[in-house]
């Protein structure tokens, strides 16, 4: 072994690990509180995708049904090549327990996939060659056909989503500190720029089917410069309602036929406010999501029509064996109806293992979401390395908003807790200004979304 599972699952491991590697297979363990179990109708199943030999680090980005192919699962994982080097590459999969098919272009050195459409197109992003040159592409699942998208002579790019024309949306890099929001109604065309503000630094983050368009751009604001959420409708912009505090502060990554749009917003006064996920029904009304409790952090990463929503949330407990290097621990969430709680879904490892307690469940971000099909597509905990880092495999939650745990949320940060036992162990082991750290340091990356 090479230090990690690789997400190809052998029947050894997958006897080791409870995990389910067959269609309609359910994992096994306990009950919707706890870990997930088989039996029941409607209840948790925890499935893990396969991959090729060696596959590791694997996502599933997005879920959908698509007509003459069924449910389609979307997502990468990284794999070895024949040179000795690895590299991610999309796939996709036609239903649970099937084996992964390679999509996207060939002769790249990385892929990143990002979307499925129920009409059946996909869309990433590929490094080209060592100088890290990347180019966009857009491909039809049911004609197999791959459009490079012309984005120009940027600087950078990042074209994130498209809609079931096939139109993608994304940013254009011109400069250090300016970009452009860009709509491409033919991939293969120029693009048309959508503005944003006064600042020049604008990005476009997702498109419906009415060619509405979301995302954000910088608005200086007393405290300084920050994001404003907006929509590019064919009226106009419409900006987003900001969280009471701090005015603007608000950024969107997705967006619904029906017009909701979800993300993120700041929340609370600048010094000692925290991010936290949030969804607009109309882009005058925010409702924000909150926090675990415990944690500084929460953010929204996909949405269904229905207006689930998935993405992560964290808990800050350095102490914990699955804390990133800023204490942070990362879980899969999704949000349904009920804004006051969020369904912390369990890992494959953690529905093996019998643990109960939601936050030994390690998680990456969750991106794919589909309430017809009661399905959320994530990375997750499925094991360690021999260097003790965790290891993800793709995994997909059937029967999700049964699956795991459903927390009560806070609007209130760790670090401003009442004092309490827990509060002040996290706080004490804490680096010096954490909230700062939280703001201008690893979560303002993750809020970027670079490699979301």
């Amino acid at each position: 072994m090479r230090g990690y599972l690789g997400v190809a699952l052998t029947a050894a491991l997958v006897g080791s690990l409870g995990v389910a590697p067959a269609a309609g297979a359910a994992a096994a363990g306990g009950t919707a509180a706890g870990p997930p179990s088989a039996g029941a109708a409607g209840a948790c199943e925890v499935h893990v995708m396969k991959g090729p030999d060696g596959a590791f680090d694997g996502t599933v980005m997005d879920i959908e049904r698509v007509p003459g192919k069924g449910v389609v699962y979307y997502g990468s994982m990284v794999v070895p090549q024949a040179d000795g080097t690895e590299a991610r590459r999309a796939f996709v999969w036609y239903g649970l327990g099937t084996d992964p098919v390679p999509v996207g272009p060939a002769g790249t050195l990385w892929d990143v996939a990002f979307e499925l459409t129920p009409s059946g197109w996909i869309n990433g992003q590929s490094t080209m060659d060592e100088s890290g040159r990347e180019q966009a592409w857009v491909q039809n699942l049911r004609t197999g056909a791959l459009t490079w998208v012309e984005t120009g002579q940027a600087e950078g790019i990042y074209v994130r989503r498209i809609n079931d024309r096939g139109e993608p949306v994304g940013t254009l890099h011109t400069g250090e500190f300016t970009s452009d929001a860009a709509w491409w109604p033919w991939a293969d065309r120029p693009p048309r720029l959508l503005g944003g503000g006064d600042l020049g630094s604008a990005e476009a983050w997702a498109i419906n089917h009415r060619r509405d368009v979301t995302g954000s751009y910088a608005v200086e604001v007393p405290e300084g410069i920050v994001p404003q959420g907006v929509v590019w409708t064919s009226k106009g912009a419409a900006l987003l309602a900001s969280n009471p505090g701090v005015a603007a502060d608000t950024f969107s990554r997705v967006l619904s036929d029906a017009g909701q749009s979800a993300g993120g917003a700041w929340y609370g006064p600048w010094d000692g406010g925290h991010y936290e996920a949030a969804r607009w029904p109309e882009p005058g009304r925010i409702e924000s999501l909150g926090l675990l409790p415990g944690g500084g952090f929460s953010g929204v990463y996909g949405q269904s029509e229905n207006g689930w929503v998935t993405g992560v949330a964290d808990v800050f407990d350095p102490e914990s064996p699955g804390a990133a290097e800023w204490g942070a621990v990362d879980h899969s969430v999704l949000w349904t109806d009920n804004a006051g709680t969020v369904r912390v879904l369990p890992s494959p490892y953690a529905d093996a293992h019998g643990l109960t307690d939601w936050s030994e469940w390690y998680g990456g971000v969750a991106h794919g979401v589909n309430d017809r099909l009661d399905q959320v597509g994530s990375a997750s905990h499925v094991g360690w390395g021999d260097d003790g880092a965790l290891l993800y495999g793709a995994t997909v939650f059937v029967n999700a908003s049964a699956c795991g745990e459903a927390v009560p949320t806070t609007h209130t940060a760790f670090w401003n807790e009442p004092s309490t036992d827990a509060a002040a162990r996290r706080l004490s082991t804490a680096p010096t200004a954490q909230p700062d750290a939280y703001r201008h340091g690893a979560v303002r990356e993750r809020v970027s979304g670079r490699t979301q």
